[in-house]
């Protein structure tokens, strides 16, 4: 259990940033509006929150049904900072997101005229 909480801090720090730079380029080169882009971000990061919470109530359910140990008295302490963490992660990063892409021209503001 100790190597799945491992995985899903990693994903929280890895995640926004390939979020961003991937949908940036995406908006930027015409394949996605930002109003899709938000949301599609909003989801990715937040999806490896959604997969904790649910390897770990699965493991504690598990422990229940068949007296198994699977998440040490130390991970279960841990989940509550764990996800707090990953919604400050998640809101600080979709602010991030947001306020960038007010500064990206999509591929139809390109061609569009001003005026």
């Amino acid at each position: 259990m100790e190597s799945i909480l491992q995985l899903y801090q990693l994903a929280m720090v890895m995640l926004p940033v390939y979020g961003f730079v991937s949908l940036r380029k995406r908006i930027r080169y015409g394949g996605l509006s930002k109003k899709r882009a938000a949301l599609r971000y909003a989801g990715m990061v937040f999806a490896p929150m959604l997969a904790y919470a649910a390897v770990f109530l699965l493991s504690i359910g598990v422990e229940t049904v068949m007296d198994v140990n699977l998440a040490s008295e130390e991970i279960a302490r841990s989940f509550p900072l764990a996800i707090a963490l990953g919604l400050v992660v998640w809101l600080v990063s979709v602010m991030v997101f947001a306020v960038g892409m007010c500064f990206v021209r999509g591929a139809a503001d390109a061609v569009a005229p001003k005026q």
